[in-house]
């Protein structure tokens, strides 16, 4: 079984909708950056039933950390890599929260695709490690 120790998605969120990473939610880590808390529960034990239980901003097992909105998504990045410098995941893939596109350059010349290359994935940039 994988866990946030072999494999972490660091996502930062604006105002996008990061539905598409759900099915990585078990080891997704959301860096909010608008400075509102967001409605999303730390990860807890599957043995845990409190849903509403407080996690600080620093820690590790948070599933999602709010920042403030300085910065861009290196921000973001930067302020997850020093805080868990020490115990960092095997693998971290770190991605902006709008949804990605495959392909750099989209079919439209005046947009840009997010950031992967053309035929690859989220699911094999997480699978790489």
């Amino acid at each position: 079984e994988v866990g946030r120790q072999n494999l972490q998605l660091v996502l930062v969120w604006h105002t996008e909708d990061i539905s598409w990473s759900d099915p990585f939610a078990a080891v997704r880590t959301v860096y909010e950056k608008p400075g509102k808390v967001l409605p999303v529960s730390p990860l807890a034990p599957p043995s845990a039933t409190a849903v509403d239980t407080v996690v600080p901003a620093d820690a590790p097992e948070a599933a999602s950390v709010v920042l403030p909105n300085v910065g861009r998504e290196q921000h973001a990045y930067l302020t997850h890599i020093v805080r868990n410098y020490d115990s960092l995941a095997d693998w971290t893939v770190f991605m902006h929260g709008k949804r990605p596109a495959c392909g750099f350059f989209l079919v439209d010349p005046s947009q840009v695709g997010s950031h992967l290359l053309t035929n690859v994935s989220v699911l094999d940039y997480m699978q790489a490690g």
